[in-house]
């Protein structure tokens, strides 16, 4: 049991999750893509809103850009408690302890951050099916298992993920694939089978090496 617990109890964070989906109001995804919702590998599918409160951080009423993911508050909440991460997941968390972002003491490492849906799971729209993802900087990488094809983005310039660069930047595409590999084959992640023999599919990094540049740009 945790002894020291009572710094969690004075942090607050509200993570509002799909009510695109759970209201029937898609719209409400705005200018992001399509105005998907749950389960697309767009933003409209796996961007949401979050909001934290820490009485006494500096930073109260400030929007911060740096994107970060559920999976940071469990190291949050045990830095704030003061209490190591248990050695036995060690090995396994994922996440970073957002404390020094909210109290404005510098910046969050630079790290990736993976999305991984290697199934149908019922509902149907753009984006909604088996895929792999990461972002990095503005940068995302999708990776749909279907057809092994990709999609790259740039955020940053377009978050409506308006125009598919990947035809134009094989180099970023392999750069970004590998890294997603990796993380795959680091947390031992199941991809999709081939409905045809009922083996896992080639992974990005084979299917990203074969890519070459598009003239026209």
């Amino acid at each position: 049991m945790l002894q020291n617990y009572a710094p969690i109890l004075v942090l607050i964070v509200l993570v509002i999750g799909f009510a695109a989906v759970s209201l029937g109001l898609s719209e409400l995804a705005g200018k992001l893509r399509r105005a998907v919702g749950k389960g697309s590998a767009y933003e409209g599918g796996i961007r949401v809103p979050f909001v934290a409160a820490l009485p006494g951080a500096p930073r109260a009423g400030e929007t911060e850009a740096t994107p970060v993911a559920t999976h940071d508050l469990f190291p949050t909440f045990l830095a704030l408690a003061e209490v190591p991460v248990p050695p036995d997941h060690a090995s396994t968390v994922e996440g970073v302890d957002l404390g020094p972002l909210l109290r404005g003491e510098g910046a969050l490492p630079e790290r990736g951050l993976y999305w991984h849906q290697p199934h149908f799971w019922g509902v149907r729209g753009p984006g909604i099916w088996p895929f792999s993802a990461v972002r990095r900087g503005d940068w995302k990488l999708i990776w749909r298992h279907a057809d092994g094809g990709f999609e790259l983005y740039h955020l940053g310039r377009d978050l409506s993920e308006a125009v598919d660069l990947a035809p134009y930047e094989p180099a970023r595409v392999r750069e970004l694939a590998s890294d997603l590999q990796g993380w795959i084959e680091r947390v031992e992640a199941q991809v999709s089978l081939d409905a045809r023999t009922g083996d896992p599919i080639e992974l990005p990094r084979a299917a990203a090496a074969r890519l070459r540049p598009v003239e026209g740009r």
